[in-house]
């Protein structure tokens, strides 16, 4: 919780630094710089506020953190609102604080129902789907405000015959694209694995239950369903050149679609013959039993040695990709505890 309390700390740091000692500045590099660093502001909040989604998974955390951003987007909004016009044109910071109020409005409307989604997001694939596209709406709307903003700024400058510079907003514009895609190409090979993951261990609450038939009906889904999901990620293109998290993926589902075809079944007919009465009376059936015990303790064996090695390699391939656009702070922990497994 320590390093929660020191993003907070930055986060609420952040727009007191940029004051209007002035209502009206009569300078075009001024006035730009002013509008511009509220923005960076802004931008460097958002990112960090991704990040932490990214790496928290306490919504009140979530929610405490997007009430800081959301009040520091209302300073923002009144320090624009005591600043005037430059020269009678009110086009730049018109479109500045139409900007702030659409960040406004994401981080006080958006994001709370987001929020909400998000403790039952991993209770069902529809849920994580809906939650996916939810937060996909959020980032296009975000996305869309900069965009907005980014144009004002460049008309701006072209009107007043501004030297373009660097003052930092390309860079922060270009790590949240960068930041954006990465979730967007994380989010769909993630669906695709939990798509599957959700059956695996939806088929071994029910075989934990002795549900042998619900267990059954699992297997057959994942046995049906397994071949496409793995077509449709190996389609996928590299993030970046890197296709290890993909590929990891594919070894993961594959694993599940084997033991689907072979192994869970062999343990579901083990659990219909136990449940048979009188199952094991002679000798014959005595040593059948004992084998068949001896399978299942096989299977299980290989299962919890093989499959947390998957998902391992798996969750190490995602910080890899992850990496590539995320600080250390952001490196997400995606894969969750599924009810059933091993």
């Amino acid at each position: 919780m320590k390093a929660i309390r020191n993003i907070l700390i930055l986060w609420v740091g952040f727009w007191p630094t940029v004051q209007m000692a002035q209502t009206q500045i009569d300078n075009a590099s001024d006035y730009h710089n002013v509008l511009v660093d509220q923005h960076n502001l802004l931008t460097k909040s958002k990112l960090n506020y991704a990040y932490l989604v990214l790496q928290e998974n306490s919504i009140e955390v979530l929610d405490s953190v997007r009430g800081e951003v959301a009040s520091g987007i209302e300073q923002s909004l009144q320090s624009l609102e005591e600043l005037g016009a430059y020269n009678g044109d009110d086009a730049f910071r018109a479109t500045a604080m139409g900007t702030f109020k659409g960040y406004l409005e994401v981080f006080s409307v958006d994001i709370p129902a987001l929020l909400e989604k998000r403790s039952e997001r991993f209770s069902s694939v529809k849920n994580l789907s809906s939650y996916f596209k939810a937060e996909e709406e959020v980032d296009g709307k975000l996305a869309e405000a900069e965009r907005v903003f980014i144009q004002a700024k460049n008309l701006f400058s072209q009107r007043n015959k501004l030297q373009v510079s660097r003052d930092g907003s390309g860079d922060l514009t270009s790590q949240a694209e960068k930041v954006n895609a990465y979730k967007n190409y994380s989010r769909k090979v993630f669906l695709q694995y939990f798509s599957i993951a959700k059956l695996n261990a939806d088929l071994w609450k029910y075989y934990d239950n002795q549900d042998h038939m619900r267990a059954d009906l699992m297997r057959q889904e994942i046995l049906l369903k397994a071949n496409k999901v793995i077509k449709r990620v190996r389609r996928m293109p590299a993030f970046d050149g890197e296709e290890g998290y993909k590929n990891a993926v594919i070894n993961l589902l594959t694993k599940y679609q084997i033991l689907a075809a072979k192994d869970y079944k062999q343990l579901i007919v083990f659990q219909e013959k136990l449940e048979e009465p009188g199952a094991v009376t002679s000798a014959e059936e005595v040593d059948y039993y004992n084998k068949m015990v001896d399978r299942h303790n096989d299977i299980i064996s290989d299962y919890n040695q093989e499959v947390p090695q998957l998902l391992e390699k798996m969750e190490f391939q995602q910080k890899i990709l992850a990496e590539k656009v995320l600080p250390l702070s952001g490196i997400p922990k995606q894969v969750p505890e599924l009810e059933g497994s091993r």
